[in-house]
Order: structure tokens, then sequence, then C-alpha cells
């Protein structure tokens, strides 16, 4: 809790307990403060895309074909794993890698909000539960086009991406930010970054040695 303590005992600067439940609704709160007053859709995609910002044109629709492509989706949940491991960030859906809005409505829901459940979902299934509490998307309207801002907070833990057949350990793969890119680390890669990345996450040791086990 906050409380006023002066060098003789009185009220006077403010001070900051080591509360855990009082800083988890502190974080939250910033957290929501700043994702009111920074996300705004046309503003970061002036800014082009950086270790934070990313772009993808949709979430299941293939711009070239025209049709439902899980390897879409996919790109779009190696990112989100990515900004959750590494610094956060936001994603933007709808947007073209050179910065051209091309919008979500490819994708062929019924609604922004059937999309946004949609989305919601699919993460949860690949990326887990709480995982799915560190994202925020929102639609925005970006020249007459829907635009989906997935604001991705920093998450407490590893975050592991499982696709059936195709994934390097049974936890899942582990993606991270690179600069402007989304990069899959190796087993032995993912140990050490999560052992220095996620220190006081007390599984961490159980979740690399899982990592590397053979499938």
């Amino acid at each position: 809790m906050l409380s006023k303590v002066g060098a003789s005992g009185k009220p006077g600067a403010i001070q900051i307990t080591d509360d855990r439940v009082f800083g988890e609704v502190l974080k939250n709160y910033l957290f929501d403060l700043y994702l009111r007053s920074h996300r705004n859709a046309e503003e970061l995609i002036k800014r082009g895309r950086s270790k934070t910002l990313e772009f993808r044109p949709s979430l299941r629709s293939s711009p070239r074909e025209g049709r439902t492509d899980d390897d879409v989706t996919y790109a779009v949940l190696e990112t989100i794993a990515a900004f959750l491991n590494t610094e956060g960030g936001d994603l933007l859906i709808g947007v073209a890698e050179d910065g051209a809005v091309v919008g979500v409505e490819s994708d062929g829901f019924e609604s922004d909000d059937r999309f946004v459940l949609h989305l919601a979902q699919v993460v949860r299934n690949a990326l887990g539960d709480r995982a799915g509490t560190c994202i925020d998307p929102r639609i925005q309207i970006v020249k007459g086009k829907a635009v989906c801002v997935v604001s991705c907070q920093r998450s407490p833990e590893p975050v592991f991406l499982k696709r059936e057949g195709t994934n390097d350990a049974p936890e899942g793969d582990f993606f991270v930010r690179s600069g402007p890119s989304t990069v899959k680390l190796t087993p032995e890669r993912a140990r050490g970054y999560i052992r220095t990345r996620f220190i006081r996450f007390p599984r961490a040791d159980a979740l690399v040695q899982s990592a590397n086990e053979p499938a």
C-alpha cells in the first residue's frame, strides 16, 4: 500500500511497500493507462516495424490465395509469443509489412467482436490461458478500414507456441524478438534465455529441461 512517512516517522515522502497484490494491481493500472494513451493505430503505422511493433495483413486469410491458411494464423501467433517473451509490443493486424492499410475484412468475420473473440481463442489454444491475459486486442478504424491493434504485455513466465506435428520440443517452440524480426530459438538457446530473462520464475529450470528432452 502507499503511505507517507517522514524522516521522524511522521507523514512525509511517499513510500511504496513490497506488497505483491498491490504491486500487481498497480502494474495492471499503469499498463491500462499506457494502452489508452499510446495505442493509436495511425501513429503506430507511421513509426514502422521495430522490436516492439509488427504488422500482419490478416489473421487467417492468405492475401495471395484468398482463402483460410493456418500458416497465416501461426505467423500471427509467433509474433505474439515473441512479444510476450521479450519486451512486449504491438501487433497490427490488417496492415501490410510496408505499412499499407488493408484491413481485416478479408478474414471474413461477421463482426469486429467475432474477430476479436476468435483471436483470443486461438491465442489461448496455442499459447495457454495465462498468455491470453497478457494481450489486449482492439479494433480501430484507419482510412475507412478495420485494423486490430493487439497490445502485448511482457509475460511474467515463458510462453511456448504449440502446433501439432511441427514443434522441436514437447513444450512447444520458443520465440523472441530481435530487431524488427521474430526469431525461433533452439531448445539449447531457449534454456539460456529463459534462465536470464525469467530469473524469478520458479519453474524456469523445469521448463527448459522439459524443452530439451526428445519428443
